[in-house]
């Protein structure tokens, strides 16, 4: 639901004509051409979030819920780790896990 949320409200925040420059620049062939005009395209993006502040909003936020799934594939990577999610009790603040009778569901 949060993304959808995210969604609608970016998709308010700015029009389609709004997005960032139009025009492609000519560049080497190669690699190092390729990597020029990547480098000169980021750089007119700046510029263009820099004219466009509603817009240099909703590509904030993007990349803030960005940054919160990063945030937690790594805790779950890291923290949360173990065989049979043992360390989930744990980071929730119980002191040993329930009983599988309980709570846990049995492995079929």
């Amino acid at each position: 639901m949060g993304y959808l949320a995210s969604a609608a409200l970016t998709r308010a925040s700015f029009t389609r004509d709004q997005l960032g420059p139009d025009q492609v620049a000519p560049h080497r062939p190669g690699l190092a051409g390729e990597a020029v005009a990547v480098v000169r395209a980021m750089a007119d993006g700046l510029r263009h979030l820099r004219r466009a502040r509603r817009t240099a909003y909703a590509v904030a936020a993007q990349a803030g819920f960005g940054v919160l799934a990063l945030a937690m594939l790594l805790l779950y990577r890291n923290g949360f780790a173990g065989d049979d999610l043992d360390g989930v009790p744990t980071q929730l603040g119980w002191s040993s896990p329930p009983a599988r009778s309980e709570s846990w569901p049995r492995p079929r």
